[in-house]
């Protein structure tokens, strides 16, 4: 089938222009493609280090909490269970330490025994990180709490007491709040609509900034969201993660915002579960949002450019082309009923030395 251009010489002149901004367009709108993927990476690089750096000051807070632990459990008044020494150097200890909301000496059974605070006694067998410090005699990691004394969130730890010959005497366990975080995270230089996040080992937030109406601290996080923290998507399926630090995953958020996550995981042991997630949520809309500015930007300045021309090859057309043919066309009219003497009157370019020959014929 063949092509039919217009007749007219205007719309000729048009689509040689608008043939002429085609490729521009193409270029543009390329370029933008390529802008939204470099604004992608950079924010996912910029997720990263945020994530990565408040998940090594955790690890290096953890150290320092088993560290500390495993010293008080081998003093002698510790090991002795001696109440009244270990309540006023717990009591002393919490005051050059004050973001743990408390350090507790407990028997073997579980039944508090010395605290660096006022506290009711009470058995706390049944909590994670002193079930775990007890039966597997390593330092453990707990779970999301609220600290009865403190009513704030808190972390806590357990480290298990042994005497000299090998045998558990006791459970030492202290708190963190968790409250720090946020301080750390409003000094970074995030898009608008990030979230950050600290999970449990069951999924629990213990940190959610900012706060939403459907994820309150305390709250799990939704099955799918917790599924993406441990797996990627491969060719094969699901690939877990537990062997890896760091996961990425892109899910919609319970606020209905599409984010891509990225998730780093703390463990006690190489090879062990996590017992903490950190997780950095960037909207993809706002990622996308400066290259989609730059897009638009370029494609008015292309507008308002092919809109001058359209008007400049309009005038210039009308005035070296269109007129000067009809001129040409009146012109042949009058030497076909007989009028000898018609010209055309064009003297100038291409069209004059046309019109010239138009008459010698």
């Amino acid at each position: 089938m063949r092509f039919m251009l217009p007749s007219s010489v205007r719309a000729n002149l048009l689509l040689v222009i608008l043939a002429g901004i085609l490729p521009m367009v193409v270029v543009i709108l390329w370029t933008g493609d390529e802008l939204r993927k470099k604004e992608q990476l950079e924010a996912e690089a910029g997720s990263q280090l945020i994530c990565g750096s408040l998940a090594s000051q955790q690890e290096a807070i953890t150290l320092g909490v088993k560290q500390l632990l495993s010293t008080l459990a081998q003093l002698p008044e510790v090991q002795g269970l001696d109440v009244k020494k270990c309540s006023l150097l717990f009591e002393n200890l919490l005051e050059l330490n004050p973001h743990h909301g408390n350090i507790v000496l407990l028997n073997t059974n579980g039944d508090a025994l010395a605290s660096g605070r006022a506290f009711l006694k009470s058995n706390i067998m049944h909590l994670k990180h002193v079930a775990d410090a007890k039966n597997r005699l390593e330092f453990s990691a707990g779970q999301y709490q609220v600290g009865s004394i403190s009513k704030v969130p808190v972390f806590s730890f357990a480290f298990p007491v042994m005497d000299f010959s090998g045998r558990l005497v006791g459970i030492l366990a202290t708190s963190l709040k968790l409250d720090r975080y946020y301080a750390m995270f409003e000094l970074t230089a995030m898009p608008p609509g990030t979230v950050f996040e600290v999970l449990d080992d069951t999924g629990v937030r213990m940190v959610r900034y900012p706060e939403g109406e459907k994820s309150r601290i305390g709250t799990p996080v939704s099955p799918n969201d917790w599924l993406q923290y441990f797996a990627s998507v491969t060719p094969k399926g699901l690939k877990p993660y537990f062997e890896d630090h760091e996961g990425h995953s892109d899910h919609m958020d319970e606020d209905d915002a599409r984010r891509h996550y990225i998730s780093r995981q703390l463990r006690l042991n190489p090879g062990g579960p996590p017992y903490m997630i950190f997780t950095v949520g960037i909207p993809e809309a706002q990622i996308i949002a400066k290259a989609d500015a730059v897009t638009i930007r370029y494609l008015i300045w292309l507008s308002v450019a092919s809109l001058l021309s359209l008007a400049t090859a309009y005038l210039i057309g009308k005035r070296g082309l269109v007129i000067p043919l009809k001129k040409m066309a009146n012109t042949a009219k009058q030497l076909e009923s007989g009028d000898l003497e018609a010209r055309t009157g064009l003297e100038y370019l291409v069209l004059s030395a046309l019109s010239q020959s138009h008459l010698t014929i």
